[in-house]
């Protein structure tokens, strides 16, 4: 099976911004254990997310798609949820 963990969209493209911990620690320790684990950090692009995760999608062939965050960021974690359906 392959992994997405997907960051939501803290901050506009070339802006500065602390990067989820938890997402990394998980991503980390999956791959650790031998799972294949993809990330997408969608603050690096300027594509809409469904764009974003449709081409990450089919070109990594994902089968379950992960996201979380603070719940400051729940229209963008939706968003992904939504996207990912």
């Amino acid at each position: 099976m392959n992994f997405l963990f997907v960051s939501p969209k803290y901050t506009t493209r070339g802006q500065p911004y602390e990067f989820s911990l938890g997402i990394a620690y998980v991503s980390s320790y999956m791959k650790s254990k031998g799972f294949n684990v993809f990330c997408l950090n969608t603050c690096h692009c300027d594509d809409s997310i469904e764009t974003q995760l449709s081409r990450c999608i089919y070109d990594n062939h994902i089968d379950v798609v992960c996201t979380g965050g603070m719940s400051l960021y729940f229209n963008h974690i939706n968003a992904i949820v939504e996207a990912a359906k």
